[in-house]
């Protein structure tokens, strides 16, 4: 059962959480950020405030997961879309779960 479970994790997605954390924080910047700057004003303008960041990381993470996971898969087919989308797309938002409880558990401290 272990080795199951272990065969199905995919080690080429944690640098997704370090990735996440520090997208997350970008993001967060450019809510507050009160400049001339045009991609901080139309991210500003998009997301409206910090409570939206969460969900904007949610689908940006696991698009990318999924598209790492059409590079990375080894089946054929109809088999590699279902990979990609289903391992590698819940894999991404573990990786959006994991990267947004360590910035609040460091933020608290």
């Amino acid at each position: 059962m272990i080795e199951m479970v272990t065969g199905w994790i995919k080690p080429v997605l944690l640098i997704l959480i370090p990735f996440c954390w520090v997208l997350g924080m970008w993001l967060k910047k450019a809510v507050a950020y009160e400049g001339d700057g045009r991609v901080m004003k139309l991210l500003k303008r998009i997301l409206g405030s910090t409570s939206r960041i969460k969900g904007a990381l949610y689908a940006l993470i696991v698009l990318v997961a999924v598209l790492i996971g059409f590079v990375f898969s080894d089946l054929e087919g109809g088999r590699r879309v279902g990979e990609a989308v289903i391992v590698y797309g819940i894999h991404g938002a573990v990786c959006v779960w994991i990267s947004t409880r360590l910035y609040d558990k460091v933020r608290a401290q």
